[in-house]
């Protein structure tokens, strides 16, 4: 459910900031003026899209949403205040700021792993010369980095990728309303 109502879903903030030029401009903006700590991509992102055909692309947003968290919180409350309620954008950034938990980033963070290491198990087996005998243990090894941040209560230990990251945002504190002034 959460990825799809944050990431994939056409009525989605990332679908709004993706479509519009003002949007797209306070999100980059937003990204700019994010601290050291909160920034870890050198170059302003631009495209939060993906092809709903195809499961790689979706990687993209989902990891961009996880690294570019702070940003997407501006970009949303900076819509809250300068957009009346009727206007476009403004309920896709209420939902945004009132359904994100830190549960369902750390969430999305892990499906972003996963995704990640699915992705290098397809590209893997994608080549010409892929070694048969030594595929099961790839995909075992695969499925082992999987569940060790999903299944064996592992996550805390997981020391790179983006649920390391996530983690990392989630030690500051942060707070906004969504409704009234914004």
């Amino acid at each position: 459910m959460a990825f799809h109502d944050f990431i994939r879903s056409s009525d989605s903030l990332i679908a709004k900031i993706d479509q519009s030029k003002i949007f797209k401009e306070w999100f980059q903006q937003a990204q700019q003026d994010a601290s050291g700590q909160c920034r870890v991509i050198d170059n302003i992102l631009r495209n939060l899209s993906a092809a709903k055909h195809r499961f790689a692309s979706h990687t993209r947003p989902l990891g961009r949403f996880v690294l570019q968290f702070e940003a997407l919180l501006q970009t949303a409350k900076k819509i809250m205040v300068r957009r009346g309620e009727k206007d476009n954008g403004h309920s896709q950034a209420k939902e945004f700021l009132t359904g994100i938990t830190e549960e369902i980033y750390l969430q999305l963070a892990m499906m972003a792993d996963a995704a990640e290491e699915v992705l290098l198990l397809l590209q893997e087996m994608d080549k010409a010369e892929v070694d048969c005998a030594k595929l099961s243990g790839r995909v075992e090894e695969s499925q082992s980095e999987s569940s060790t941040c999903s299944c064996r209560g592992g996550c805390v230990k997981v020391t790179h990728g983006y649920t390391t990251y996530a983690l990392e945002v989630l030690r500051q504190a942060r707070t906004w309303t969504a409704g009234g002034g914004g």
